[in-house]
């Protein structure tokens, strides 16, 4: 992907310097390396869609941990007053 990117950018620099003819060879080379850059960006997009997954389900099961340590000191504190009542 990062060579698409250098790419894109020689263009840039061919146009902006009057140098159409190595402005179309390193098009046309763009083409011919498409469904490379293609294939790179759908990993990619893969890629960042596996990680905000990964960072939901991180959030939830951080939301469920501290469910859990708030039902525990919960529980905690009943049993403490459970032992209270008895005596």
């Amino acid at each position: 992907m990062k060579d698409f990117e250098k790419k894109l950018k020689e263009i840039e620099l061919a146009l902006l310097q009057e140098d159409y003819e190595q402005a179309d060879l390193i098009y046309e080379e763009l083409l011919l390396h498409w469904q490379d850059y293609e294939k790179s960006l759908k990993e990619k997009e893969k890629t960042e869609n596996c990680l905000r997954i990964l960072e939901f389900l991180a959030n939830l099961l951080d939301n469920k941990r501290r469910e859990l340590l708030s039902l525990q000191k919960s529980m905690q504190v009943r049993g403490v007053y459970s032992l209270r009542s008895i005596k």
